[in-house]
C-alpha cells in the first residue's frame, strides 16, 4: 500500500484543525501539529501505522487510526492508497460525526 488521498471532507478537516491550532498555541504549533498528521497519513498509507476496523455500530466499512487527540478513519483504494475520510477529535462523538459527514 502506499499514498494517501483526502476526501473533501477531510480537506476541510485540516483546514479547520489548522485554524484551531493556530488561534490556540500558535502558528509554529499549528504547523508542528499538521506536520504530524501528515507523516501520519503517509505512514497509514505504506501500511506502517497501527490501524483498526471501524466499529461495525458506525456503519462505515473501512479503518481508523490515532494521531494523538485524533482518530482518522480511512479505507484502502483499489490502487493500494489510502483514501483519508474524516479526522475527528477524540472529543466528538464519533458514529454520529461519521454519518454526518460522510
Amino acid at each position: 500500500m502506499t499514498g494517501y488521498r483526502l476526501s473533501a471532507v477531510a480537506d476541510q478537516q485540516v483546514d479547520e484543525i489548522y485554524a484551531y491550532s493556530r488561534e490556540q498555541w500558535g502558528a509554529t504549533q499549528a504547523l508542528n501539529y499538521l506536520s504530524g498528521l501528515f507523516d501520519c497519513f503517509t505512514a497509514i498509507g505504506r501500511g506502517d501505522h497501527i490501524s483498526r476496523s471501524i466499529p461495525a455500530e458506525y456503519a462505515v466499512a473501512g479503518f481508523y487510526a490515532r494521531y494523538r487527540n485524533h482518530h482518522i478513519y480511512w479505507r484502502r483504494r483499489t490502487d493500494g492508497s489510502a483514501y483519508i475520510l474524516a479526522i475527528l477529535h477524540q472529543s466528538m462523538h464519533q458514529s454520529a460525526r461519521l454519518k454526518d459527514d460522510l
